[in-house]
């Protein structure tokens, strides 16, 4: 007996017939989606005295066709700061030819014709996708807004670019202390805190405080792992702190910290 059109000779379908009834199918879907290459903006800090112009999502960084994880920030961003109560100012972040960020305008007040400053960044990588990037904190406690500026970023966290805003100049002045700290912020009336994670369950911690113009350190905190303490399945680190007592920074507190791996 024949076998049926399109059916072997056991009824089941040919494998010509299962390949036509397979791309009829195919092409019976819709088009897929072309891949996702924005994110959402990430959350700012409560005190964040800059945002965005635009919230529109991030788009992608695309180098030769590859989809990054950077932020495609050609060829400029725009942000609103409040540098001080009833103050705002426009920044305007302007990008190299790869995407990295070069330079940051600052039209004082908003609607300037031209900028009133030019904070330039020598060395910068692109941002990550959604990155606050330009961000605005009074770190000295003298009630203007100075500007961190993400340099860098990585499993340790932010580095910046620090500008300190100098109200007797009317401009902003790149901090040659603060500039290439990670993940800053203030923590007193004129202090502020750099950290940085180093893998291994290593990291460090710094406060400064301002006196008489200078940034002097007062403390500072690391943890750091211990290949000849640490033995078998039990690591042990070495948690050390420091402070600034009789003009000198001085060991206050030496511990080891043992944590067994599950």
């Amino acid at each position: 007996m024949a076998a049926a059109a399109g059916c072997g000779r056991d009824g089941a379908p040919s494998a010509r017939a299962a390949a036509s009834s397979g791309e009829a199918a195919r092409a019976a879907l819709p088009p897929a989606p072309p891949p996702d290459t924005t994110t959402p903006l990430e959350a700012r800090e409560p005190g964040d005295r800059c945002r965005r112009e635009s919230t529109a999502a991030p788009r992608a960084l695309v180098i030769d066709s590859f989809v990054s994880s950077y932020e495609d920030i050609r060829p400029r961003l725009v942000f609103r700061c409040a540098l001080r109560e009833g103050h705002p100012a426009r920044l305007v972040l302007e990008t190299r030819d790869f995407g990295d960020p070069a330079a940051v305008l600052v039209y004082d007040p908003p609607d300037a014709p031209a900028a009133a400053d030019t904070l330039r960044l020598p060395e910068a990588e692109p941002p990550y996708r959604g990155a606050p990037i330009v961000e605005g904190e009074d770190l000295d406690g003298d009630g203007w807004t100075d500007l961190r500026v993400m340099t860098f970023h990585g499993s340790g966290g932010h580095m910046f670019d620090v500008f300190r805003y100098a109200p007797a100049r009317h401009r902003f002045e790149k901090d040659t202390v603060l500039s290439g700290a990670g993940n800053l912020h203030r923590v007193g009336a004129a202090c502020v805190r750099d950290s940085w994670a180093m893998g291994a369950g290593s990291w460090s911690s710094r406060d400064r405080c301002l006196r008489n113009g200078r940034w002097v350190a007062t403390r500072y905190e690391r943890e750091e792992y211990s290949s000849a303490l640490s033995t078998g399945d039990v690591p042990v680190s070495i948690h050390e702190t420091l402070e600034l007592r009789g003009g000198r920074m001085r060991v206050v507190r030496l511990d080891t910290v043992r944590e067994r791996f599950r």
